[in-house]
Parts: C-alpha cells; structure tokens; sequence
C-alpha cells in the first residue's frame, strides 16, 4: 500500500476512535463505524472498513505510524486515549467491540 493511503487510514482510524470515545453519536462500537464507512461513505468493502483494517495490520502498527506522523505534523496527529490503550496492551478493536457488547447487554 503506497504511503498516502496508508496515512489516511491512519488518520480514519484515529479521529474515528476518537469519536467512539467521545460517545456522543450512538457508535458505542468500532464495527459501528466501520459500517457507516462501507454503506455511507463508499469505503472499499474489501478493506473491511477503517477500523477492522486497522485490526488486521495490527493496532501497535497504526500507532506506530500515527506518532512518525506526529513528529513532523504535531498539530493534527494526536493518538485516541483508547487506541493507545488497545495497542499498548495488544488488543484489538474486535477485542474492545466484544467487551462493549458484553457490558451493555447486561445493563
């Protein structure tokens, strides 16, 4: 994959955790977002969406990526608190998907 797209899926994975984060628009998981991205924004269904590539290249990769891009774009590449949390402890979205569903099908 050539580097534009590589930063671009980098700088989707981040800002769209960093809604997740945020909770204030109903994506409660990141397969929620991934689907906005395939039926709504025409994202290659064959990439998964931003999100689920993003697992499948590996979690620490994508920060890896993001804090190189930081060192010479500061001022728009700031890691999510979660991304960093799942990649710094070697989990997945998928993973974090899972406990979501766990946590609000018993609430």
């Amino acid at each position: 994959m050539n580097h534009r797209l590589r930063r671009y899926y980098c700088a989707r994975t981040d800002k769209n955790r960093q809604t997740v984060d945020r909770s204030f628009n109903n994506a409660l998981r990141a397969a929620d977002i991934d689907t906005i991205y395939l039926t709504g924004y025409g994202f290659p269904g064959y990439r998964g969406g931003p999100m689920w590539y993003a697992d499948t290249i590996g979690l620490r990769k994508v920060l890896d990526r993001i804090m190189a891009f930081q060192r010479t774009h500061a001022d728009f590449w700031e890691p999510a608190p979660l991304l960093r949390q799942l990649a710094e402890s070697g989990r997945t979205f998928a993973d974090w998907d899972a406990e979501q569903e766990k946590r609000f099908a018993t609430s």
